[in-house]
């Protein structure tokens, strides 16, 4: 029993109905002469073994709340399966599908032009993305909003049924959680759409409450707001479009390098920790992709050979120089090298760990008569 609209057990009546047994039709229970409700019960089960009606009372607390939408569905099955969104959602079938919901959505970066904001009456902040879907929202278009938690999805609703609002529209809001209901409610709350809120979930269903939010919302006189000066308008509209153009300007795609600006500064903002190093004094014209490669390539080779010049004093081979070829020392010290791994069992395992087996020199090493040996003078 609910508190203040009796029902006869719809769980029960579902259960009986299963098993072959109508319970006997009520139609107002609080004028049910409570004998004649027995007495019916009694010829309904009378002849069913094992079977006896006991006057019982048991006080709990019992909840209905998608015995509604059973209902609904089951006196509105037809209705439910020829329509659109049914179809759409319960068959991949292309045949049975309809081209009802295909439209061109506004893009992000033509959402100013097509939509702009001095024509939607927006509540809350939005960004582009979400613009575009209020946008379609506003346009009677069907559509599925998708984003991770925490990307604005339920100020995005408050926005679409705030414009709906505004077009003379009425808008039902449905959500498997409680929570969500709450959240929009209180964002529409926040902004004095209180009144034009009716909730219809939990204890708020009831025809006390429903009769309070009604007589409260016709009791108050709601007052518009003011309008934006049409000098500040202008200045506004003015300033966006700087932006726009600011933002196209970064994000721009340039030749002959093939990057944006905002991909450049990425790239430098990742090189702060770089040590500084020397620059040519001017740079070329135009920088492509090949330049920009023998630019990386120079680095490198400068990253490779920057350990002396890190270490200063401190590095070992500081004032050596020697500009002999390197060859010959080479050959001696892979014959030292095989000479100990042919007497040592320990050299010979490590040797075939590393892959260093004993082959022919020159199949394997082939030196440059340019090799020089590379070190530092001393200044001064």
């Amino acid at each position: 029993m609910r508190d203040d609209d009796p029902v006869v057990n719809p769980a029960l009546t579902l259960r009986l109905r299963q098993m072959g047994v109508e319970l006997p039709a009520v139609d107002v229970l609080a004028e049910l002469d409570m004998a004649g409700l027995w007495s019916g019960l009694e010829a309904v089960i009378g002849d069913r073994r094992g079977w006896r009606i006991d006057e019982t009372a048991f006080l709990a607390c019992f909840t209905f709340h998608k015995e509604a939408m059973y209902r609904d569905l089951l006196e509105n099955e037809q209705q439910v399966l020829d329509h659109p969104i049914v179809r759409a959602l319960a068959t991949k079938d292309h045949l049975r599908q309809t081209d009802v919901f295909s439209f061109e959505p506004v893009t992000g970066e033509d959402v100013d032009e097509l939509s702009p904001p001095e024509d939607i009456p927006l509540l809350l902040d939005a960004d582009s993305s979400q613009r575009a879907c209020i946008a379609a929202a506003v346009a009677g278009q069907s559509f599925v909003m998708d984003g991770p938690p925490g990307t604005g999805k339920s100020q995005t609703i408050a926005n679409m049924i705030g414009c709906l609002l505004h077009a003379g529209k009425r808008v039902l809001f449905v959500s498997e959680k409680v929570a969500a209901l709450e959240v929009v409610r209180n964002r529409l709350a926040e902004i004095g759409l209180d009144d034009y809120i009716l909730e219809l979930h939990s204890h708020k269903a009831s025809r006390k409450e429903v009769a309070t939010a009604l007589a409260r919302a016709l009791d108050n006189v709601p007052v518009p707001p003011g309008g934006m000066d049409p000098v500040d308008r202008r200045t506004v509209r003015e300033r966006r479009g700087q932006l726009n153009a600011f933002a196209d300007a970064m994000n721009r795609v340039r030749q002959p390098l093939g990057y944006s600006l905002h991909h450049v500064l990425g790239l430098c903002a990742q090189l702060i920790d770089a040590p500084a190093a020397p620059a040519a004094e001017s740079l070329p014209l135009e920088l492509t992709p090949e330049s920009l490669g023998r630019v990386r390539d120079a680095a490198d080779q400068l990253r490779r050979a920057w350990r002396p010049a890190a270490q200063r004093e401190t590095f070992l081979w500081r004032d050596v120089v020697d500009r002999h070829p390197l060859d010959a020392r080479l050959y001696q010290a892979n014959d030292a090298l095989e000479g100990l791994a042919g007497s040592s069992p320990s050299t010979r395992r490590w040797r075939r760990r590393s892959g260093c087996e004993r082959r022919p020199m020159r199949s394997r090493w082939r030196p440059s008569s340019r090799m020089r040996a590379v070190g530092l003078r001393r200044s001064g």
